[in-house]
């Protein structure tokens, strides 16, 4: 992510809503326990968590952005913020069941530190997940970054394939066990909010309706959801 970037002005413009939805993979994978959230946003995996009974006593919503954290914080009991780069947390080693990071991996400048964070904070044979997307030949969004589309503009990379992202996350420790990938669709209903207004009465006001209306969801071109999960070695 780029230095120049104000990760809170960000945080304010870029709401995450509270959804059901899962990750297929680690809705797959996750087991009950204690959990560290590496790059947790405004708490909407934690919360789908939660709704699925999957978290512990402690859950841990870890965030650059203590705007993120604070919000994180609200929606489940247990759990506690820490503002704090997801490759270099405050928490001690082996303090987790599972980590979880979704949508992360893409924005940091170092794959590896990151890794070995998630190997460190996990007990042994605790379970971790990591989740991406995947840059397909002809991938188009309303992005262009250096004359390259992207999905994001802060993102730091697009794997182009598993083999890239299998790379990034081979350190000591991790076992990676699985990495599958999906087409990458958006709710219909997300977008038209975001492009309405992106500020956070809005976002929660909608959170409030059924869960049904964020069902119908469009296909991004070319990119697809790229998942990653295994277990921490004996």
């Amino acid at each position: 992510m780029s230095p120049d970037l104000d990760i809170e002005k960000y945080a304010a413009r870029h709401h995450q809503f509270l959804t059901d939805w899962l990750p297929p993979l680690l809705e797959r994978i996750a087991v009950p326990g204690r959990i560290v959230d590496l790059g947790c946003g405004d708490g909407a995996t934690i919360w789908a968590l939660h709704r699925r009974g999957l978290l512990g006593d402690i859950t841990w919503a870890v965030d650059l952005s203590s705007t993120r954290v604070e919000a994180a914080i609200s929606v489940a009991p247990g759990v506690i913020g820490v503002v704090a780069d997801a490759a270099s947390v405050p928490l001690e080693d082996g303090c987790a069941d599972g980590v979880v990071c979704s949508q992360v991996v893409e924005h940091v400048s170092d794959e590896q530190a990151l890794a070995a964070e998630i190997a460190r904070l996990l007990r042994p044979g605790g379970w971790w997940y990591v989740g991406t997307v995947l840059r397909g030949p002809r991938a188009w969004w309303i992005y262009k970054v250096d004359g390259v589309r992207r999905l994001d503009p802060t993102h730091e990379r697009e794997y182009e394939n598993m083999r890239e992202l299998r790379a990034a996350l081979d350190t000591p420790g991790l076992v990676l066990d699985t990495v599958v990938s999906t087409p990458l669709r958006f709710p219909v209903s997300d977008l038209v909010i975001r492009a309405a207004g992106r500020g956070r009465q809005i976002s929660r006001a909608y959170e409030r309706l059924p869960q049904s209306i964020r069902r119908v969801r469009v296909r991004v071109p070319g990119y697809h959801l790229l998942e990653a999960a295994g277990t921490k070695s004996a």
